[in-house]
């Protein structure tokens, strides 16, 4: 009886591929001129974001170099500023500049949590 179900079992799945594959009116598609296209676009798009952004990483560092020079790398770890003696430094800004962020963002997020009423 199993050998009868089995042999029933492989006839049903045969005819199932059979019937799929030759399907009338069914094509399948491997890509036209257009999914090229769109490929191509997608590939240059992504690629000019990368050399975009290497542009504007390359001109920052390039701007800031003057101040590398002048100030030595111990200017990113000082909190000096006195334009008096012409002593500047970054630290409080970088700090004032991440709090600031980080401080807009959670109160952001207050807002919209805050604003739900039930």
């Amino acid at each position: 009886m199993k050998a009868i179900e089995d042999k029933a079992v492989q006839q049903t799945v045969a005819a199932a591929e059979t019937a799929v594959i030759a399907a009338p009116g069914r094509q399948v598609r491997r890509g036209g001129v257009g999914d090229a296209v769109f490929s191509g676009l997608a590939t240059a798009s992504g690629i000019f974001v990368l050399l975009l952004l290497g542009g504007i990483i390359a001109e920052l560092f390039l701007g800031g170099l003057r101040a590398f020079e002048t100030f030595g790398i111990g200017f990113l770890r000082s909190d000096i500023w006195d334009p008096v003696s012409d002593e500047y430094d970054a630290l409080v800004s970088i700090f004032g500049t991440v709090t600031r962020a980080s401080s807009r963002r959670s109160s952001r997020c207050r807002s919209v949590s805050g604003s739900r009423s039930i």
